[in-house]
């Protein structure tokens, strides 16, 4: 009986210490993306994190997340003259994010750390409109970038740099920086460029 407790105790404990160590959340930010060759483009991310802290005194951990990420850019305003009007061209592209990172904290104290991470992430792209607007009018060029001009995929690494208060919130800047080409046409070479800065709640 005693045996049979004391098991339970440890598969208690055990399960307790594993909580600890993994945690869950929810982050949402501000993109701004910039990819290579054009302007920069505003967007937001959002979407739900994980955490795996490997040893509290040491300090490392892995983190991982899912996100949904607006992405894109715009090009420099063209004047025509025959026409008399200026025209810009936007692209809005949705990405579903997924970054993998390797973390280390430091202690400030008993409420704060500071922390940093690098990675790489992969994305998916999933919907986004490519548009045409001028000071007369706005046409929409493409429904989806990705079904006529923008490759599905892209991966790249990261790096990310914030600060932690209560074990809860968390504060942080970051960039990806793309590896993989985002149009199909061979004379075109842009890659994503993305700073973004998120808050995060881990429960």
């Amino acid at each position: 009986m005693k045996k049979k407790f004391f098991m339970c105790v440890l598969l208690l404990s055990a399960t307790m210490v594993k909580a600890q160590e993994l945690r869950w959340g929810i982050t949402g930010g501000v993109n701004l993306s910039s990819p290579t060759n054009y302007n920069l483009q505003v967007g937001y991310n959002v979407g739900v994190k994980g955490e795996y802290l490997f040893k509290e005194d040491k300090g490392f951990y892995l983190d991982w997340g899912i996100s949904l990420s607006k992405k894109g850019w715009k090009s420099e305003w063209y004047y025509d003259q025959q026409e008399k009007t200026s025209t810009q061209w936007k692209t809005n592209a949705h990405y579903l994010n997924i970054p993998i990172h390797v973390g280390y904290k430091i202690p400030a104290g008993e409420k704060f750390s500071f922390f940093a991470s690098v990675g790489p992430y992969f994305g998916v792209g999933l919907f986004g409109k490519y548009k045409a607007v001028s000071d007369k009018s706005e046409t929409t060029l493409a429904k989806n970038v990705f079904n006529d001009y923008m490759n599905r995929f892209d991966w790249g690494l990261g790096a990310r740099l914030g600060v932690e208060c209560m074990k809860h919130f968390q504060v942080s800047v970051g960039y990806d920086w793309g590896l993989k080409k985002i149009r199909h046409d061979k004379l075109n070479d842009s890659k994503n460029r993305n700073f973004n800065a998120s808050v995060t709640y881990l429960f």
